[in-house]
């Protein structure tokens, strides 16, 4: 469980949420809506790809811009934002699915940095 304070993490090494999808039932996506929906996982997430190419199944809160982290020991990436009274601290969003770094592919040691989640 991820609480409060200080820990380390890799940022941006996805990339940060540049697209989401409207799912809506006047949407050219009928059909990724029909399949999506009946995902239960999928419950209170969107669909979404990052700056760097990867599918992300993320929060609904989620925004463009919004930053995917691992943190070490975590067993599933995190969705952060940047808090709104300093940008020396991040909100945490929520937990994310990205295909393609859940097997720690994205983990990099050397990347990693000391942040604040509040």
């Amino acid at each position: 469980m991820l609480k409060k304070g200080m820990g380390r993490t890799l940022l941006g090494m996805a990339g940060m949420i540049s697209q989401g999808v409207d799912y809506n039932q006047n949407s050219e996506h009928n059909l990724d809506n029909a399949l999506f929906h009946h995902i239960p996982v999928a419950t209170g997430r969107r669909l979404g790809r990052t700056a760097k190419g990867y599918l992300a199944l993320v929060p609904e809160g989620t925004r463009k811009g919004d930053q995917i982290g691992l943190f070490e020991g975590a067993k599933v990436p995190v969705i952060l934002r940047e808090a709104r009274d300093t940008s020396a601290a991040w909100e945490l969003v929520g937990v994310g699915y990205v295909h393609g770094i859940m097997d720690g592919e994205g983990w990099n040691e050397r990347r990693c940095e000391v942040i604040t989640v509040v």
